[in-house]
């Protein structure tokens, strides 16, 4: 004897068949999220450039002898500089390297009387290590050497150079305004070539001046930008 199924049996037949294949569905969906594979993307060193201006202590011990009279120059005082950078932040952002250009400048004077203009570049390679990088203000230290080239002349007439290699260091406090952009104040002493020079020039009334001149350390209050690309 054939049965009739009526339409309620076939649904009740179905009904166990949909469930399991809803849970199949549904584990290999699972399973295909677990074996997607998450492409990390591996940070990058950055480019940046630098611009810096403040006020530089320019070493330098410079006397005269006038008629058998030996003078010495007055204490240096804070004068202008300014700088630029040019480098790369590693991919951890926890250092960096970079070249720097900087003029200096300074007066040799006696007794309150401006003598001498000084002159001095430098050519720099630097290296900062960066404490709390991932963070907006970001401390930092490091050193930095390369060359000098220095000139003292006088408006009367008669000048002396000097270069050489130079080394030192800096520490400064930086804050990473926007992504790309940056603010940051610091100091920086350089040991400068040290040999002793002696020229000629002469007074207002035309007698010859004997003058020793002697670069020393340059001490440097900054304040910079940065850029990142």
């Amino acid at each position: 004897m054939i049965k009739r199924i009526t339409a309620a049996g076939a649904l009740l037949f179905m009904l166990p068949i949909t469930a399991v294949c809803d849970e199949v569905d549904e584990s290999v969906v699972v399973d295909q999220l677990e074996e997607t594979d998450v492409v990390e993307v591996a940070p990058q060193s950055q480019y940046f450039i630098g611009l810096r201006g403040g006020a530089s202590l320019l070493g330098h011990d410079d006397s005269i002898t006038l008629n058998g009279n030996v003078l010495d120059a007055d204490e240096s005082e804070f004068d202008g500089m300014f700088g630029l950078d040019f480098g790369i932040y590693t991919p951890k952002r926890n250092s960096r390297i970079y070249y720097s250009y900087e003029y200096h400048q300074s007066e040799s004077t006696f007794k309150d009387q401006p003598a001498f203009d000084n002159e001095v570049s430098l050519h720099l390679i630097n290296a900062d290590y960066i404490y709390r990088h991932d963070k907006s203000i970001t401390p930092f230290a490091g050193l930095h050497f390369g060359y000098a080239s220095g000139e003292t002349t006088s408006d009367a007439g008669g000048s002396t150079d000097v270069s050489g290699y130079v080394f030192g260091v800096q520490a400064g406090l930086g804050w990473q305004v926007m992504d790309d952009f940056g603010l940051e104040v610091g100091v920086k002493h350089t040991v400068l070539p040290s040999d002793r020079r002696t020229w000629s020039t002469s007074d207002g009334q035309g007698n010859s001046v004997k003058v020793e001149s002697q670069l020393k350390g340059l001490t440097t209050m900054f304040l910079g930008a940065t850029y990142r690309f």
